[in-house]
């Protein structure tokens, strides 16, 4: 007799967006997550994505207990997908049904006014719409510093983040994937065989780039002022020296040959790239190594500019008084500055294999010093809050331990010192801070580590 055996199907897009706004709260990162991955999947057009929701959004009206569910999701996924995504739900059609959508709720909930501050965020990020004004009111009304653009993030425990994490490395297989690749293309004379290699390292650098940003959001939601290196970094670190050896070989293999018409083998092309006499006798072909330097700056600085990373922290930084948010933006600008000494590193090295002639720059020395400003300001808006705590509390009252639980009562005034005063106006405390810092002796710029400092002046005088 035959037994019949139900096959497992994959649930759709619908009934997973059902799954995250019902689902409690431990549990609904994981979906959140799940979706993401399939939107950028691209199962079905970014213009069905944003209907898809747009219609769960309007049919949830009646429950309003998942709208600020579904609000969240799509916010998430305003911010971590695909450009599709968000310019098909920034479309002047697609606002009016979100407006309709918000007009059936009351408009003294939570809901009603977390869905018109998502509104009003769509509208400031489109050039086209932000011309257009606002006809409703209660987008109209809405501050854009009621809610921050990752209050998205669901309750969950270090335990989920850390099975999130995991989750998302294990899509990305062996790492030793990479190192394998390195090894192929440098047995290999194939141009193309090695750009095709390098299309494929750099679009892993892509959606590792993309969940990195996903999970340093989340990160950013817990209070912990410093994280470990975590494992995204480690595989970025090892993608970004992956593509500098593709693209120094590259360089090789292209300048000798035009350069040369004939050799016994590519060894010794190689290493001609690499002589002194190849320099001295001018058959090197610099304009093409000239070239690869420039296309290889324009990537790296597009990469921060794309991404608007400083400016965000800055956002955040200029809109709070809580010192364990500015703790976490703090450690964040660390991750930051390290990123951009570590790319100014492999732009220099580039720069010296393939310009050997040119000046020394640093095209990121400007995203550098913003960096270092931002670190100056965030000290001493710690320590202005600290010492407007200090003055508002009793003299009885205990001094904030380590011990003490971390909850965000510290007694702290709700209101910021200078609430008025943008970072970028911000006055510097000219005293000194109560933090570890570094001098350079040669310019005189200050860093937070001895690390940092190390590279700096092998970087900026290697003499």
């Amino acid at each position: 007799m035959l037994s019949f055996i139900p096959f497992k199907t994959t649930p759709t897009i619908e009934q997973t967006i059902e799954k995250a706004v019902g689902e409690k709260a431990s549990r609904r990162i994981f979906y959140f997550n799940e979706i993401r991955e399939r939107f950028l999947a691209w199962e079905v057009s970014p213009e069905r994505q944003a209907e898809i929701l747009r219609k769960k959004l309007f049919v949830a009206s009646k429950t309003p207990k998942q709208i600020l569910h579904l609000v969240d999701l799509i916010l998430m996924l305003f911010n971590h997908c695909q450009s599709g995504f968000s310019d098909a739900l920034m479309e002047l059609k697609s606002i009016e049904q979100l407006i309709t959508s918000l007009v059936l709720l009351k408009t003294c909930s939570n809901e009603a006014k977390k869905l018109a501050w998502l509104i009003k965020l769509l509208i400031s990020s489109s050039e086209s719409l932000s011309k257009i004004p606002v006809y409703a009111e209660e987008v109209s009304k809405v501050e854009m510093n009621a809610f921050r653009r990752d209050s998205w993030v669901p309750e969950m425990s270090l335990h989920d983040y850390h099975e999130l994490e995991n989750s998302i490395i294990e899509k990305y297989g062996n790492a030793d994937k990479i190192a394998h690749i390195i090894e192929t293309v440098d047995k290999s004379d194939d141009i193309k065989m090695i750009e095709k290699q390098r299309s494929e390292v750099k679009e892993v650098e892509c959606c590792l780039m993309r969940d990195g940003n996903f999970l340093q959001e989340i990160r950013n939601s817990f209070y912990i002022s410093e994280w470990p290196k975590y494992q995204i970094t480690r595989m970025l670190d090892q993608i970004r020296r992956a593509l500098s050896t593709i693209d120094c070989l590259l360089a090789a293999l292209r300048s000798t040959s035009m350069s040369v018409t004939s050799s016994p083998s590519m060894s010794s092309e190689r290493s001609y790239f690499n002589s002194d006499e190849a320099r001295r006798t001018g058959s090197y072909d610099y304009s093409s190594g000239l070239e690869v330097y420039e296309a290889k700056k324009r990537e790296v600085v597009e990469k921060y500019t794309m991404t608007r990373e400083l400016e965000q922290i800055i956002s955040v930084i200029d809109t709070t008084a809580d010192v364990e948010v500015l703790k976490r933006q703090y450690a964040a600008v660390q991750e930051l500055q390290q990123r951009l000494i570590e790319d100014a590193a492999v732009l220099r090295d580039f720069q010296r294999q393939l310009c050997p002639m040119a000046s020394p720059e640093n095209p990121l020395e400007s995203l550098q010093t913003q960096t270092n400003t931002t670190f100056t300001a965030i000290e001493n808006l710690m320590k202005t809050l600290e010492e407007s705590s200090q003055q508002r509390r009793p003299s009885t009252t205990p001094q904030y331990s380590d011990e003490a639980p971390r909850t965000g009562s510290y007694g702290y005034s709700s209101e910021r010192p200078n609430s008025d005063c943008e970072l970028s106006e911000y006055k510097m405390n000219t005293e000194p801070i109560d933090m570890n810092t570094y001098l350079c002796p040669l310019c005189q710029r200050i860093f937070h580590s001895q690390r940092l400092l190390n590279t700096h002046t092998r970087l900026e005088h290697p003499n």
